[in-house]
């Protein structure tokens, strides 16, 4: 597992996604929510719906293989 620094340093170097009413689904915002509170607690500070998004995406990136056809 990665140290929370280098965590964080992959997070800050990721575009920044913002999001726009409708872009996206009411279950995926529902989902988001969830990741939210979650960071929230383990961490003991306050993210918004986007930096918790950025956080997921990164993560994703990072460890869900992308293979080009």
């Amino acid at each position: 597992m990665q140290p929370e620094s280098e965590l964080k340093a992959d997070a800050s170097t990721q575009p920044r996604p913002t999001m726009k009413k409708g872009e996206i689904s009411e279950q995926n915002l529902r989902a988001l929510e969830s990741i939210k509170e979650i960071i929230e607690v383990e961490e003991e500070k306050n993210v918004t719906l986007d930096q918790a998004l950025t956080r997921v995406l990164s993560n994703y990136r990072r460890f869900v293989p992308f293979q080009v056809r």
